[in-house]
């Protein structure tokens, strides 16, 4: 995509979010550094969708560009570069819960997790705070 194209994703809400997280991958990448605290390649590449490796790739590099994540590389010796989550892409929690929450509503066949389902309709403020310290911890250990 070149830069007119790029700039063409500006300007209008639901077009400007489609251009970050406009495909499934982007969001699936999310959820599972969210609520799975996957930080590696590796770790995204083993979860369930079963992601192929060109498309993480490329899947990466644009949130990287986004600004929702960053690539980062641990202290100790030796290790590979993780991903985390910047404030932009922390920022994208309460529209998570609205996806899951729709989701969850309209989906017959979604079996969303019942603590979590009922902890993001009752109280959302305290699931995102609960959640932010666990994005935290995650980031500190892929880190250390």
């Amino acid at each position: 995509m070149g830069k007119a194209d790029k700039d063409h994703w500006h300007g209008e809400p639901v077009r400007y979010y489609a251009g970050i997280f406009g495909n499934k991958w982007s969001l699936l990448i999310l959820r599972d550094m969210i609520f799975d605290g996957k930080r590696s390649f590796g770790a995204f590449l083993d979860s369930p969708e079963k992601i192929a490796t060109n498309i993480l790739t490329t899947r990466l590099g644009e949130m990287v560009e986004a600004g929702v994540i960053a690539k980062v590389m641990p202290k100790r010796k030796g290790a590979r570069a993780v991903y985390i989550l910047t404030p932009r892409g922390r920022a994208m929690l309460p529209v998570i819960f609205a996806i899951m929450d729709w989701a969850a509503r309209e989906d017959p066949d979604s079996t969303p997790d019942a603590s979590l389902l009922g902890a993001l309709r009752d109280t959302p403020s305290m699931l995102k705070v609960k959640l932010l310290a666990e994005i935290d911890a995650a980031d500190k250990a892929a880190l250390a």
